[in-house]
């Protein structure tokens, strides 16, 4: 009730005083938004509910556009919500390529490729890298519409594809993400973000206004001021920088070279390094993942043991570190995951913490790894 009483301007007859339309609240939170993220005035940012409102919108605008036997391509693993929504439309082709070779992926493209799905960095296991800079420059160069979907949620929202799209490209950018990751940096309320060209704004608020999917006003209240995008890159380099140090860590510790790795987009071992280390380091997000070499260690008991043991030795050490979903918070974090694979995996957030707390964590990481091999 409070933005409703509080917020006159609700009473002005400028807009519908109806919180699923419209609402001044959410248009100042847009445009503040938009100043953070420097758009051009070619582009428009709407806010949702959470990052799959944000998707949902998106899926349905991607639906009203397509026709029976379109193809729709998916580089690498989509997030597996999102996943299901676009596995449901039914008449249309997905092509599952999983590869980060450019070319592969620009082969696949033909005259029935309605639209391409791309994750700059997968919210998986493996945490490939796709090289969304080349890939959309390519895309430009070819003669026919394309929707270019991008989920920018695990690199922060660092990666901007919009930058990228010609003028007179044929192709479209529709751009999302989950808003209470790393820019809220807590989750006591979520927020998704959609950025489509500012020629589709109208039919993008009406598709918004349609599903219900819009942030509300009771929500937005509750959410953090926005930072200064100087701000933001600074925190998101710490993020860079932990994941780096803790990756180099652990896959160079003699004692668990043969039992376990970390992967990390900028860890040499990974499989997407030399594409990975040609992007600034505050666009690789805070997520590792932990990989073993035996596949006994992948079950969901042993893991929460892991879990239980890691959280006693960083309480032994006053280091803060918790069990849960999501990432992109200051506290490191960390969750099982196993959506996109076939067994649980572990996936943790270093959290926005001074390198001589990291340091300290990575000691109890090594402690908790020696306890189960």
């Amino acid at each position: 009730m409070v933005p409703n009483f509080f917020d006159l301007r609700k009473q002005s007859g400028k807009i519908v005083n109806y919180d699923r339309w419209e609402s001044f609240m959410i248009a100042d939170m847009e445009d503040e938004l938009t100043k953070l993220y420097e758009l051009s005035g070619d582009f428009s940012l709407l806010l949702t509910s959470s990052g799959m409102a944000a998707y949902a919108t998106i899926n349905n605008f991607i639906i009203r556009h397509l026709s029976s036997d379109d193809n729709i391509v998916t580089p690498v693993p989509v997030y597996h919500e999102a996943e299901a929504l676009l596995s449901a439309i039914p008449g249309i082709k997905i092509l599952r390529l999983n590869t980060t070779d450019i070319d592969k992926i620009i082969s696949s493209i033909d005259r029935k490729t309605k639209a391409i799905y791309l994750t700059p960095i997968t919210n998986d296991e493996a945490l490939r890298f796709v090289d969304i800079d080349r890939l959309i420059q390519k895309i430009n160069l070819i003669n026919q519409e394309i929707f270019i979907v991008v989920d920018g949620t695990m690199s922060g929202g660092l990666i901007r594809p919009e930058k990228l799209i010609d003028s007179n490209s044929c192709s479209s950018i529709l751009y999302f993400e989950s808003g209470n990751k790393y820019q809220q940096f807590e989750d006591t309320a979520m927020k998704g973000i959609v950025i489509v060209p500012r020629s589709l704004r109208e039919e993008f608020v009406s598709i918004r206004r349609e599903l219900g999917t819009i942030l509300y006003d009771r929500v937005a209240v509750s959410l953090p001021y926005s930072i200064s995008f100087e701000e933001f890159k600074l925190k998101m380099r710490r993020f860079a920088y932990n994941a780096l140090f803790i990756s180099n860590f652990i896959n160079t510790h003699p004692d668990l070279q043969a039992f376990c790795r970390i992967n990390y987009p900028l860890d040499p071992s990974h499989p997407d390094y030399n594409v990975a280390q040609k992007y600034l380091i505050e666009q690789l997000g805070g997520v590792v993942t932990l990989s073993f070499y035996e596949s006994s260690f992948y079950q969901k008991d042993m893991l929460d043991k892991f879990i239980d043991n890691l959280i006693d030795k960083c309480q032994a050490k006053s280091i803060p570190f918790c069990k849960g979903d999501s990432y992109g918070f200051s506290i490191p974090r960390i969750h099982i995951g196993a959506s996109r694979s076939d067994k649980p995996f572990l996936r943790l957030c270093v959290g926005n913490r001074s390198i001589e707390e990291v340091k300290v964590f990575a000691s109890c990481l090594v402690e908790a790894f020696q306890n189960i091999q």
